[in-house]
C-alpha cells in the first residue's frame, strides 16, 4: 500500500467494518494471508486497488466471497519519525 501505508506502521482496525459501504482502506485476509488494501463497492462485489501502482487491481464478488474476507476498516495508522 505504499505511499499510503510504509513496512513497520502501525495501524488501528476498527473491525465492526466487515463490510465495505464506502471506499476506504480495509484489512483483508486471504488465502495469502493478511493484506492492506484500498476497497471500493461495486455492483455484484468489491474492487481491491493497491495504491502501488505496480500492483494490479482486482475484484471480490459474491461467488469468491470465500476466497478474501474483509478483516476491518483501517481507521488510523502511525510511524515513526
Amino acid at each position: 500500500m505504499q505511499p499510503t501505508l510504509e513496512d513497520g506502521d502501525m495501524i488501528l482496525v476498527d473491525m465492526s467494518y466487515q463490510q465495505v459501504h464506502k471506499e476506504g482502506v480495509y484489512l483483508l485476509y486471504t488465502e495469502d494471508g493478511l493484506m492492506t488494501k484500498r476497497l471500493k463497492p461495486i455492483k455484484g462485489g468489491i474492487k481491491v486497488v493497491s495504491d502501488n501502482p505496480e500492483y494490479p487491481s482486482w475484484e471480490i464478488l459474491a461467488s469468491t466471497q470465500e476466497q478474501a474476507r474483509v478483516v476491518g476498516k483501517i481507521v488510523w495508522f502511525g510511524r515513526d519519525i
